[in-house]
């Protein structure tokens, strides 16, 4: 029984030995997985895939997540009052003036390091004080809400703090890496 050493290319049609992944004539691959595997782009594919992953985890990891900027009219207080009291340390005593109340996120991101403002002022409608809440960070979850405390050492009478306007001036995504 004679055995068949050559095959039919499949894209000129000669007389190829049997074995063969490419054509000597017309170099055409004579199946997928050698047209692949012989690839000469394969290697380079091999070795930028893990140099684009990396630079897929740096993005991420630097990623600051949404900007508050469009999202402003959707993060409100949505109730608050102004409190008074007094604040001992080391056996002195300072009136304090506060604003407490509750921050309404209608959006569906979660933020995180919510900057407020509190404007006070006197039953005459002029700002008499003020002050901005930078000390410590307050996460209000995506269609949440979260409670803030406001307080400041009190400058001027009780009686000069007869209304009170708080505003949130900016929040970064809590989801974010920063």
């Amino acid at each position: 029984m004679e055995e068949n050493n050559t095959k039919t290319c499949k894209m000129c049609y000669k007389e190829i030995p049997n074995r063969a992944k490419k054509c000597p004539y017309c170099h055409h691959w004579q199946s997928k997985f050698s047209m692949i595997a012989w690839n000469p782009a394969l290697p380079v594919v091999i070795f930028l895939l893990p140099f684009a992953f990396f630079m897929y985890m740096v993005a991420n990891m630097f990623d600051k997540g949404k900007d508050f900027t469009p999202y402003r009219n959707q993060i409100t207080i949505s109730n608050s009052e102004l409190k008074f009291g007094e604040k001992k340390c080391d056996g002195t005593t300072a009136e304090t003036v506060a604003v407490i109340g509750t921050i309404s996120n209608k959006s569906s991101v979660p933020w995180k390091d919510v900057q407020m403002e509190v404007r006070f002022y006197d039953s005459n409608g002029r700002m008499v004080d003020s002050k901005q809440q930078k000390g410590y960070s307050t996460e209000v979850p995506a269609d949440g809400n979260a409670a803030f405390k406001i307080s400041t050492v009190r400058e001027f009478p009780k009686e000069q703090y007869a209304k009170y306007d708080v505003s949130i001036i900016s929040a970064s995504d809590a989801r974010s890496r920063w």
